[in-house]
């Protein structure tokens, strides 16, 4: 092999084995891409709706995720946290991964890096892609 042709294969050896981009702190990587985590107080479980609100939640187990938002005050019954920019949407924090229904049909209980979020007791979020 020329020095040429071993110089092409490096760079192309280089280019497709790039490891995920470096992100800020309280976000994560994901296809190349940086995301916000979610604020680590947003909690887990649906917010019960207080008195103003009574009635607000449905039975849907999916009712408010993906609803637009610009913090978590925004969001509420079973995605009580705001997923901020560039996603803006409501989702839910520490999904089961092993449960297929713990997030809504077609997201992904996706795992936050290690060292990305800056609450190490997040560990999941529900994702739409």
């Amino acid at each position: 092999m020329t020095r040429r042709g071993a110089w092409r294969w490096s760079a192309l050896w280089l280019c497709a084995c790039q490891p995920d981009p470096l992100c800020d702190p309280g976000q994560f990587a994901l296809r190349a891409g940086c995301y916000d985590l979610p604020a680590a107080d947003s909690g887990a479980d649906a917010k019960a709706p207080d008195d103003s609100d009574a009635g607000a939640c449905s039975g849907d187990r999916y009712e408010g995720f993906k609803v637009s938002c610009q913090s978590s005050d925004d969001c509420g019954c079973h995605a009580p946290a705001c997923a901020t920019a560039p996603l803006n949407y409501c989702t839910k924090l520490n999904c089961d991964p092993s449960s297929a229904d713990d997030c809504p049909p077609g997201w992904t209980c996706l795992m936050i890096p290690l060292g990305t979020s800056p609450d190490p007791s997040v560990t999941h979020i529900c994702f739409a892609p």
